[in-house]
């Protein structure tokens, strides 16, 4: 991407940081942030082979995003 264009979009996501779509964006990367944090302390903890963790974490975002508890 062009350093300009990249400016521009920059730019005016400053002027409106309370857009939904900045707002969703900035989620999403909090969300991942937040999911990495939890697979790497759970494999940490249970010593669990990483497919296993990520099968059961996955699990788990499918449950949150439906809806229903964990």
């Amino acid at each position: 991407m062009e350093p300009f264009l990249l400016t521009v979009i920059e730019n005016s996501m400053a002027e409106i940081p309370n857009s939904p779509r900045f707002l969703q964006i900035k989620a999403i990367k909090i969300g991942a942030i937040q999911a990495k944090k939890s697979f790497l302390l759970a494999l940490v903890i249970k010593k669990l082979s990483p497919s296993v963790l990520f099968s059961s974490l996955l699990t788990r975002v499918r449950r949150q995003s439906d809806g229903s508890p964990t």
